[in-house]
């Protein structure tokens, strides 16, 4: 079980990878780590059909569909701005597609494809992150470490508040 939600998450999480059979799609929502140059991944789905995800750092995918049927092929992916922009095209059996997503648009095979914004940047709304530092860790804030059956003595003692 526990390596098998391991790679749940990998396709799923890291890599987006949704297929939707009933709709003869397959979904690729990719939400990879900054540090992450480059990825390869074999995505089983369907009755023994699989894609190759190759990814390079920059925004450049090939995938490449092994099976006997062509499928859509919907890629959500995220701009700079943090703003989400989908694409839609057909991918053939045993034909690998260069897919390049850049903030001034995608590009397929060398030649530009129409994307749609479908979610706003929403740094406006959020602001910037700060985190907050959490306390120093101080022994004596932490009497329960000290010995044991400290928490008994308290109760016992009438102490506990």
């Amino acid at each position: 079980w526990s390596v098998a939600e391991y790679a749940r998450n990998a396709y799923q999480d890291y890599v987006g990878f949704k297929p939707d059979m009933l709709a003869n799609t397959l979904r690729f929502e990719p939400a990879l780590p900054t540090a992450w140059k480059s990825l390869y991944a074999v995505l089983p789905f369907g009755n023994n059909e699989q894609v190759t995800a190759d990814y390079a750092n920059g925004g450049q995918w090939t995938l490449k569909l092994s099976g006997s049927a062509p499928r859509k092929v919907e890629f959500t992916y995220f701009k700079s701005d943090k703003s989400r922009s989908r694409i839609a095209f057909e991918l053939k059996p045993e034909t690998p597609v260069k897919l390049v997503l850049l903030d001034s648009g995608a590009t397929l095979d060398g030649k530009p494809i129409e994307s749609t914004t479908v979610q706003a940047p929403f740094t406006k709304t959020i602001g910037e992150l700060k985190f907050v530092t959490p306390k120093r860790y101080r022994p004596e804030d932490f009497p329960m470490l000290k010995s044991k059956d400290v928490l008994k003595g308290i109760i016992e003692r009438g102490e506990y508040r």
